[in-house]
C-alpha cells in the first residue's frame, strides 16, 4: 500500500506496480559475434549500393575510354576562307555566282565530291540531309554545302535531294 502523503491522487487501496527485468543480455561471445556479423552485413549493403555511384565518378573524372567514332577530321588550325575569286562558288539551281561571305558565320556540313557522285557520295549527301533534319526546330542553324571540284553536270536524279542545299 502507498502512503497517502506520497500519492494522494491514487487514493486508498492503490498498489504500486513493480517492474522487473527477468533476463539481461550477457556479454558473452555469441552476442558479440552477432553484432559483428550485423555490422559487416550493413557495411556490405552500403558498399554494394555505393559502388555504381563511385564507379560512375571514377569513369567520368579519372578513366575515360578512348572508344570514339569520329567520321570526319577537324581542320586544325582553322583556315581562313579563300577570296571569292579563288573559290568561284555557284549555286546548283540557277548557276548564279555565290559570295563566300554568304556562308560566313554559319555552321556548315560540307561534302566534297565530284559531280558524277557515285554510291558513296550519294550516301554522304543522304547522311548530310538526315543530320540536318535531326536538329528539328534548330535545323535552320545549319546549312548543307556540296563542293563540286569539277565542272561536270550533276545527275537529274540527285537534284530533288539537293533542294535547299548550297551546291
Amino acid at each position: 500500500m502507498l502512503h497517502p502523503e506520497v500519492a494522494p491522487e491514487l487514493g486508498q487501496g492503490a498498489q504500486l506496480v513493480q517492474m522487473s527485468v527477468h533476463k539481461l543480455p550477457r556479454p558473452d561471445g555469441a552476442n558479440q559475434a552477432r553484432t559483428r556479423r550485423g555490422r559487416w552485413q550493413m557495411l556490405w549493403v552500403l558498399l554494394i549500393c555505393a559502388a555504381p555511384v563511385v564507379a560512375s565518378y571514377f569513369s567520368y573524372y579519372v578513366w575515360r575510354p578512348d572508344m570514339r567514332s569520329n567520321y570526319g577530321t577537324l581542320i586544325t588550325p582553322p583556315q581562313p576562307m579563300p577570296p571569292d575569286a579563288a573559290l568561284q562558288l555557284r549555286r546548283l539551281q540557277g548557276g548564279e555566282a555565290l559570295s563566300g561571305q554568304a556562308l560566313k558565320g554559319q555552321w556548315l556540313l560540307v561534302v566534297v565530291a565530284p559531280s558524277r557522285c557515285e554510291a558513296v557520295c550519294e550516301r554522304q549527301l543522304y547522311v548530310q540531309r538526315q543530320l540536318r533534319e535531326m536538329l528539328g526546330r534548330d535545323m535552320d542553324r545549319l546549312d548543307r554545302v556540296w563542293l563540286i571540284p569539277d565542272a561536270g553536270p550533276v545527275r537529274e536524279a540527285l537534284r530533288p535531294a539537293l533542294a535547299g542545299a548550297w551546291a
